[in-house]
């Protein structure tokens, strides 16, 4: 009986450090699940920082075209107006000399 009751203390200490090694890998894994769920929420944040991003990007596109336009906008305006005085000033010319 003494043989067995060996046996059975070499298999309590194997069982013991099994449910340590099991404890243990339990903490590693809630670890990890803490660090996903944590990198998940920092990506959700990032990618909405990143859509924020584009969002300002295409309005800065926008108003860029617009200060390019403007420009050329007023020259065109200013282009109509001495047009108009061309075609003014030439009737009144053909009025007053004929």
């Amino acid at each position: 009986m003494d043989e067995m009751s060996c046996e059975n203390c070499k298999n309590e200490d194997r069982i013991r450090q099994l449910e340590l090694d099991s404890e243990r890998n339990q903490k590693t894994h809630k670890e990890f699940f803490g660090r996903f769920e944590k990198l998940e929420r920092e990506n959700a944040v990032t990618d909405e920082r990143y859509q924020q991003l584009l969002v300002t990007m295409n309005e800065i596109k926008v108003d860029v075209r617009e200060l390019k336009e403007k420009p050329a906008r007023r020259w065109e305006q200013i282009v109509g107006i001495v047009m108009q005085w061309a075609v003014l000033g030439l009737l009144a010319a053909s009025m007053i000399f004929r």
